[in-house]
């Protein structure tokens, strides 16, 4: 046994955890860690809303769907997936 703790105490390095994962895990944006689910905006609300990574592309597109989690209109294809997968919306 004296062996193996000599080898360890000699060859033994110890590596610091990286920060970039550490940021990673605490600022993960809930719309990219839970289960969000396409719905149509409610009749009480205005029928339509406008998609939220439409309007970043500068391109004025309005939708019946929102995702109720997040509280935003989104089209159903492709942008509810692109708003749910990307890091940077």
């Amino acid at each position: 046994m004296n062996l193996v703790e000599r080898i360890l105490e000699k060859f033994h390095v110890t590596t610091p955890r990286s920060a970039k994962r550490q940021k990673l895990q605490s600022d993960c944006p809930l719309r990219l860690t839970s289960r969000h689910f396409p719905d149509l905006v409610p009749s009480k609300k205005k029928a339509s809303r406008k998609c939220i990574v439409c309007s970043k592309a500068k391109v004025r597109l309005e939708t019946r769907y929102q995702c109720n989690e997040c509280d935003v209109g989104l089209c159903v294809q492709p942008c509810f997936r692109k708003y749910h997968t990307a890091d940077n919306f």
